[in-house]
């Protein structure tokens, strides 16, 4: 089976890259891949729990995210230079994620065949 990561790199709401990022892996999931999500940078904004997006008229993006458990998306990494750049803690996510230091997004990264930016 193909090992597809996607890679979550945009503050959540800056444009629909992030949205559309989301909105493409619920919909690879379906197809039985071999599916991992990595968010690396400003990215790691998109699993803060509380957005409150619809006073900008956008869809909540935590949300979305937390969908990701109902589509067996177990592999959800999470930079952990970017959490501690914010000061960002465990509880404040809307996912359960592995935080993954250079090293293992190294790692991570060549042990997958296919790779998708958002």
């Amino acid at each position: 089976m193909k090992k597809l990561l996607v890679i979550f790199r945009n503050s959540p709401y800056s444009s629909l890259i992030a949205q559309e990022g989301i909105e493409l892996t619920l919909l690879a999931s379906s197809y039985a891949l071999d599916l991992s999500v990595l968010f690396l940078g400003n990215g790691v904004l998109q699993l803060l729990k509380n957005q409150r997006p619809e006073k900008i008229f956008r869809k909540n993006l935590g949300k979305m995210l937390a969908a990701l458990s109902f589509y067996e998306i177990k592999n959800i990494y999470a930079d952990q230079d970017a959490l501690a750049q914010y000061q960002l803690q465990k509880d404040q996510l809307v996912l359960n994620c592995q935080n993954v230091n250079q090293q293992q997004i190294s790692d991570i990264i060549h042990e997958h065949q296919g790779i998708i930016n958002c």
